[in-house]
């Protein structure tokens, strides 16, 4: 299904797109093995190049069911800057109603179980409030248990200062 996502393109994709994001919603060891098989980076492509506002929330529902597992189908969505894109449509003025509902919703899921503050680090600038929340409650959580996060934290003040 990867492979067939990977090498069509318009609305020939959209059948293989819908099919591994229910195969990803039913279980998250199919979920990771789709992310093993290399799936992220066809669905980020379709996402980002597909011109039909359906197609690219058909890829943000899909990136949602992979990503929204656990920490580490989230954080394979981190490594693929994922939560970025996902950003970038939502915000984008073009997008319809559905592709903007599709993408919060994707990045909603994703961004609940990451904990990489790499990832997390570049929302915090560029997201609207409904997002921003869902940011901040990340580091929340993650602050007072990570040592790491406790000596990078002074940068992500300044951050948050500069926006409030």
């Amino acid at each position: 299904m990867v492979e067939y996502i990977t090498d069509s393109k318009g609305n020939s994709r959209l059948p293989g797109i819908m099919t591994l994001g229910y195969i990803a919603a039913f279980d998250e060891h199919n979920a990771m093995a789709i992310i093993n098989s290399k799936g992220i980076s066809p669905l980020k492509e379709a996402l980002l190049k597909e011109s039909e506002d359906h197609i690219q929330a058909a890829s943000a529902w899909t990136l949602g069911q992979l990503g929204g597992h656990s920490f580490n189908h989230a954080k394979a969505m981190a490594e693929a800057d994922v939560p970025s894109h996902l950003l970038a449509v939502y915000k984008h003025p073009s997008s319809s109603e559905d592709l903007r509902k599709k993408a919060k919703r994707a990045l909603k899921s994703i961004l609940i179980m990451c904990t990489m503050l790499d990832a997390l680090e570049p929302l915090l600038q560029d997201s609207p409030d409904e997002i921003l929340l869902y940011v901040l409650n990340q580091f929340k959580k993650i602050l007072p248990t990570d040592p790491n996060a406790k000596k990078v934290f002074p940068s992500i003040f300044l951050i948050l200062r500069t926006l409030f």
